[in-house]
């Protein structure tokens, strides 16, 4: 199945939106997601502020079918962000603990938004018009799968996650950067010593000065697919956050260029989407609430994860992160208002 057959298949099951969620109070709504996403949700002062410095970049598996973080069972929910058998690569949530073995059929979830992700997880019960979990904490149980649960349910050798730092959303960005469509490393195709220039500068933008870039050999092409268009010729880096060895880890020749996807293999409306970004977004310098706008209206009815806003006052401009993967997720940083 072609990547576009399967975002037409996911369009025809969008997450649910505000106005979808009778059962939930509007305001209340409102002001939780306000909550999580914006005045709770600050970035530190002393990064993060700049602008990226152009448009080019290092990408991964931009065009690939799986889904960004939360699994099929997460996106393909008729009732949006509800679960039904968690995912190894996102967020499970649970107002009650039912064990690993249970199916966690009364979850919701999806692939992280923040850094912080008992806050992405009340987010995800608001949009799935559930009630908030009750003093929760982020934990694993015995896998790699990331759950958010009652503490007094956490089972006993469950392993706590630590309190969020501002380190924390400083690498969640950096992450983001490293697939971003937009201006970010996953914006377009680089030789080696560009995609190294272009890593140092987002280590230097987000004041990661502990962090360095280093390089693996040129990558190897798979052979072609047996059904299915195959691949250009890999003439472009890819980079990928290595936190144990504090390296953004830049590999030559790495995949081909994701320009020659679109149509083919690709649905259009992704590069359409980012095309829009760039030009409402990353081109212009927009407050937090206008960039919101922008994004909002170029998403129309595609099926997304939420658009998520960050408040950061020490920003003069928003940025905006676009993955994709079968889904889209975007995220906005930016201030309140701009600067003139």
């Amino acid at each position: 199945m072609r990547n576009d057959d399967v975002l037409a298949q996911l369009g025809a099951v969008n997450p649910v939106s505000e106005a979808d969620l009778s059962p939930v109070d509007a305001g209340a709504l409102v002001a939780l997601r306000e909550g999580i996403t914006m005045t709770g949700r600050q970035l530190p002062l002393a990064h993060s502020s700049r602008r990226r410095i152009g448009r080019r970049g290092v990408t991964g598996a931009i065009v690939t079918v799986a889904l960004l973080g939360g699994g099929a069972a997460f996106a393909a929910h008729q009732l949006g962000y509800v679960g039904g058998g968690g995912a190894a690569d996102g967020i499970t949530c649970l107002t009650h603990w039912v064990g690993n073995n249970d199916g966690f059929a009364d979850s919701t979830g999806g692939p992280p938004l923040t850094a912080d992700p008992v806050a992405d997880c009340q987010q995800y019960q608001a949009l799935s018009g559930r009630p908030p979990i009750d003093d929760p904490v982020a934990f694993r149980a015995g896998n790699p799968m990331v759950f958010v649960a009652p503490r007094d349910q956490v089972p006993a050798d469950a392993t706590l996650f630590p309190a969020v730092t501002p380190r924390d959303e400083v690498l969640f960005e950096l992450d983001a950067s490293t697939v971003d469509m937009v201006d970010g490393l996953g914006s377009s195709c680089l030789a080696a010593d560009d995609a190294n220039v272009f890593a140092q500068a987002e280590l230097d933008r987000l004041g990661l000065t502990d962090w360095s870039v280093t390089n693996k050999a040129p990558g190897t092409r798979p052979p072609p697919p047996v059904n299915g268009e195959p691949e250009g010729p890999w003439i472009c880096a890819t980079a990928f956050v290595d936190p144990d060895q504090l390296a953004l880890v830049v590999t030559p020749n790495n995949r081909d260029d994701i320009e020659t996807h679109n149509g083919h293999g690709t649905d259009p409306f992704v590069f359409e989407l980012r095309d829009s970004l760039r030009i409402g977004i990353a081109d212009k310098c927009v407050n937090l609430g206008e960039a919101k706008a922008v994004a909002t209206s170029a998403l129309g009815d595609a099926h997304h994860w939420p658009l998520t806003a960050i408040e950061d006052p020490a920003a003069s401009c928003t940025r905006v992160d676009m993955a994709v993967g079968g889904s889209i997720e975007i995220t906005l940083r930016g201030p309140s208002t701009t600067t003139p």
